[in-house]
């Protein structure tokens, strides 16, 4: 808030400055200071004394520097108290270095000489050593002018940022907490690759033995077991590879260049067609795609849609899969996979991108329902968003911005 008390004896006003965060609009209407140092009527005294007595009430530490002689013309009683000064009357007229100590004096000067070549108010947080002890300041140093548009002073507000010093302690020790969840996910990530493999690779060789030396040995129902045993030990396997994947794409370093996606979804289609080569699919790739972002991760986003797309069509005579985008959005543009393959039922969307939740059936598409969930989570590194849309037996359209 801001006003002004006028004498009517001389019509000279004296500005009066309540400190709030944004006090932009006080430098554009504030008329000059008296001159503490020059002689004035009296009652010009008076309301001046009338002014420093509001701005002691303030809980702010404030000061006002004449920028010709480089002096304190105003200080309030918060600020004197902090600097051991018995009386804000102590600081009047003394230069910057004679009442603060010499680094944050050194401070000071440099961000008043920003503040005059700028000609705008500067905003900072810093850390701050006084005679009563340290203090974290949000501080504010605005321009003053007088009504012909010349700058004269400077304030110099600083509020404390209470339990500052406790936040950061409160983060520093978050930060540490988070390292070791990450070492530890590090471990539990190397037991899963090596300990958990090795039994299944056991079983896998193992049941290969029976299946290659004794099968005719077995009957029917026996060669189905065994068969049966094979499979769902090779799933876990893919299972375990799929989770270290997510845990990877969740952990790895990110580095953020121009990427060319048409050129990488052109490469992931022509693995897929030569995998299966006697399938006949109409593939719409738009050209010269190109985002900012991590090509690797990209990469696996693109091969787990693309690949969807390409296993819900399989049971389609002319299947259609397409990459495009939305909205070329500079700031966020919108890219889509769009297939007529299976679909699924919309109510479920919210179940696509939550790792293990299928909504069709291993025999029907086979699968580890981890792959909408790692496009999430390299989606959200990015800071875009996924969705999806589609109807039962008629397509699926996945949605992701970057």
């Amino acid at each position: 808030m801001s006003g002004k008390l006028f004498d009517d004896s001389y019509g000279q006003g004296i500005q009066l400055t309540g400190l709030v965060t944004d006090i932009t609009q006080e430098k554009q209407n504030s008329t000059e200071l008296p001159n503490i140092n020059r002689a004035q009527p009296s009652n010009v005294v008076q309301s001046l004394k009338k002014l420093e007595t509001l701005l002691n009430l303030i809980p702010y530490y404030l000061f006002v520097v004449d920028i010709q002689t480089k002096s304190i013309m105003i200080m309030n009683l918060g600020l004197a108290k902090s600097l051991g000064l018995t009386n804000p009357e102590a600081s009047k007229g003394k230069m910057i270095t004679e009442c603060f100590a010499p680094d944050y004096a050194r401070q000071i000067l440099r961000l008043h000489q920003q503040v005059l070549a700028d000609q705008q108010v500067l905003h900072l947080q810093e850390e701050v050593t006084l005679p009563d002890g340290i203090h974290y300041f949000d501080t504010v140093i605005t321009p003053l002018h007088n009504d012909n548009g010349e700058m004269y002073a400077i304030l110099h507000t600083s509020n404390e940022i209470p339990n500052l010093a406790a936040t950061q302690e409160a983060l520093s020790q978050r930060t540490l907490q988070l390292e070791a969840a990450n070492r530890e996910l590090e471990s539990f990530s190397y037991s899963v690759s090596h300990d958990l493999q090795a039994p299944l690779r056991v079983i896998n060789g193992f049941s290969q033995v029976l299946w290659d030396n004794y099968q005719f040995s077995l009957d029917d129902r026996g060669r189905h077991y065994l068969q049966r045993i094979q499979a769902n030990s090779q799933r876990m396997s893919n299972l375990i590879d799929a989770l270290l994947q997510l845990s990877r794409v969740t952990r790895s370093q990110m580095q953020s260049i121009s990427v060319n996606l048409s050129e990488i979804a052109q490469d992931i289609i022509e693995e897929l067609k030569g995998a299966a080569p006697e399938r006949q699919v109409k593939f719409e790739i738009a050209s010269n795609l190109i985002a900012q972002g991590d090509p690797q991760l990209l990469r696996i986003v693109l091969s787990n849609l693309l690949d969807n797309a390409w296993k819900y069509t399989s049971k389609r005579s002319q299947a259609k899969i397409e990459f495009n985008v939305l909205s070329d959005d500079k700031s966020q543009s919108t890219y889509y996979v769009r297939d007529n393959g299976a679909g699924f039922d919309l109510e479920y969307a919210g179940k696509l991108f939550t790792a293990f939740k299928r909504l069709h059936s291993q025999q029907d598409f086979p699968g580890t329902g981890i792959g909408l969930a790692t496009v999430q989570r390299i989606i959200y590194r990015h800071g875009g968003k996924v969705w999806a849309e589609g109807e039962c037996d008629r397509g699926a359209t996945i949605y992701f911005s970057l």
